[in-house]
């Protein structure tokens, strides 16, 4: 090893060297060599070094990694119950996460352990047109065991393999529980339901969504002929729920369905929805009036349909178990509720499936009054989305709902003058317990201190109220507000997220929403990367 030179030593010896003489030129290549050899042995020196970093390196790589499964082993995901990381899979498949079982498999032997467990493959989801559906659906079943099955199926444009599904699945009917199809053809879907004709002892939900589109002359009675014949079989079938663009016909239905929900889209190709008949609409209600408990008629958000009022203005129809009546519509749809005799009814909501013109809806507030006074019912919570109707109306329905718990009013032009009505334990509706207003624009943040500070002292107080964009309401009357039952106040332009379907007030709200939540996500992703 050579010293380390004295630079003050090099540079005197520069400075006296005579690049004439032969002696100094000797002198100056013997110390540029030596140095070139000290430069040598300290590069060995370094690169020796640098290995010995590499394989501490290593070491210490080797010991974050036993830290890294030390730390796995007592992870909240490693420490969780097979059944309840078996609950979260299950979830995930009934949000649509259709691969669930085959992606947590891979994670760990834990999460494996969990993902075998048969609940998790209950929900089995059939794509016609996807690659091999028969192998898949059998593979499904199996691992499902003996559980009760969630069947799902499309059918698009390839059946050729419908038949021998269809065998494999009624082969397990036994287990059956609910059953959702959705086809592109009318036909095709009667294929399916034809075949339904034996005993299913536990199904209890069926829903039927046709996308096939039928004009007018078609559409009078487009049904689901299987619909009644194949289900006489199944005592346990409650709820059905179709999805079609016209009525379906008033004797397709089980008979011992108790919830029914029609869903009717408008006709996109044509460019102009078909006419709907409220006659044949009432027949529908009155073929299942006495047994059912859950009637929902909707036209999806954002549709308008038109309907041709060719029924007896007289005509009252009694439904004595119907508990729940959601309408969703134009005030088309909404006259039904003239027809309509509902003394056990308990929840109501009003939907409008297009947005507030900002106009008196009379004939939607005469109904509505008409409907309470008649059938005098328990009502119990009242929801109106996009649905303005009069000073009069308001106060008709409050002065005969003693029962009333819950008002939801979502994009509703009620005035102050009304919430004065509700003031006091004499007021209207005076086991009200429980207010959400949304985008009202003319409530007073003092009424609505007034109102809750006057029930207080009551039986039964306000005891949680929801203000969203109400731009009428100050913090000042959040700060009043709190003091004397728990509140959710939003005073800004966003939207609750609501994970429910059509739960949000309507669909230009949703998208808005959907693209903020998108840019959360999206910055979420670069601050991870």
């Amino acid at each position: 090893m050579y010293p380390l030179p004295d630079k003050s030593e090099i540079l005197e010896q520069v400075r006296n060297v005579n690049p004439s003489d032969p002696t100094d030129i000797v002198f100056v290549k013997r110390q540029i060599a030596r140095h070139h050899a000290a430069i040598s042995e300290t590069q060995e020196e370094v690169d020796n070094l640098l290995q010995e970093i590499r394989r501490l390196r290593f070491r210490q790589l080797e010991h974050q990694e036993a830290v890294r499964l030390y730390h796995g082993t007592i992870t909240l995901a490693r420490r969780l119950p097979r059944e309840i990381l078996a609950s979260i899979f299950e979830t995930c498949v009934r949000d649509g996460w259709t691969r669930t079982p085959f992606t947590v498999s891979h994670v760990c032997s834990q999460w494996r352990a969990a993902a075998n467990i048969p609940t998790v493959w209950s929900r089995i989801y059939v794509n016609l047109d996807a690659r091999d559906p028969y192998g898949r659906t059998l593979f499904w079943i199996t691992k499902s065991q003996t559980v009760l099955l969630d069947i799902s199926l499309e059918i698009h444009s390839d059946i050729s393999s419908l038949s021998r599904i269809i065998d494999l699945l009624l082969s397990h009917c036994s287990r059956w529980r609910s059953l959702t199809v959705t086809s592109s053809v009318l036909s095709y879907a009667n294929i399916l339901l034809n075949q339904c004709s034996i005993y299913f002892p536990r199904l209890s939900a069926l829903n039927v969504s046709i996308t096939e589109e039928f004009d007018r002359l078609d559409g009078e009675d487009v049904i689901l002929p299987a619909l009644r014949t194949s289900f006489t079989n199944a005592p346990a079938l409650r709820t059905l729920t179709i999805t079609q663009n016209s009525l379906p016909s008033a004797g397709a239905f089980p008979p011992s369905m108790t919830s029914l929900s029609i869903t009717l889209p408008t006709t996109e190709s044509t460019g102009e929805a078909i006419v709907l008949s409220m006659n044949k609409l009432l027949n529908i209600i009155e073929s299942v009036a006495t047994q059912l408990k859950h009637l929902s008629v909707a036209i999806p958000l954002g549709q308008e349909r038109k309907f041709i009022h060719d029924h007896d203005l007289t005509r009252s129809i009694t439904l004595p178990l119907l508990e729940s009546l959601i309408l969703m519509g134009t005030e088309d749809l909404h006259v039904a509720l003239f027809c309509l005799h509902t003394p056990a009814l308990t929840r109501l909501q009003l939907i409008s499936s297009v947005e507030s013109r900002g106009l008196v809806d009379d004939v939607v507030g005469g109904g509505l009054v008409q409907l309470i006074q008649r059938s005098n019912p328990p009502l119990q919570s009242l929801q109106l989305r996009d649905v303005d109707i009069s000073h009069r109306s308001f106060l008709d329905c409050f002065a005969s709902l003693p029962k009333l718990k819950v008002l939801r009013l979502h994009d509703s032009e009620i005035s102050n003058d009304v919430f004065e009505f509700l003031r006091g334990e004499q007021g209207y509706c005076p086991e009200l317990s429980m207010l959400d207003l949304r985008w009202c624009g003319q409530i007073n943040g003092s009424t609505l201190v007034r109102l809750v500070q006057s029930r207080s002292s009551s039986s039964t107080p306000i005891a949680l109220i929801t203000v969203i964009n109400c731009s009428l309401v100050t913090e000042e009357d959040v700060l009043g507000l709190a003091q004397i039952a728990c509140c959710r106040v939003i005073i800004e332009d966003i939207d609750e997220y609501c994970r429910a379907v059509r739960c949000c007030d309507n669909e230009r709200y949703r998208r808005r929403l959907l693209m903020r939540l998108g840019n959360i996500v999206d910055k979420t992703v670069k601050l991870i990367l």
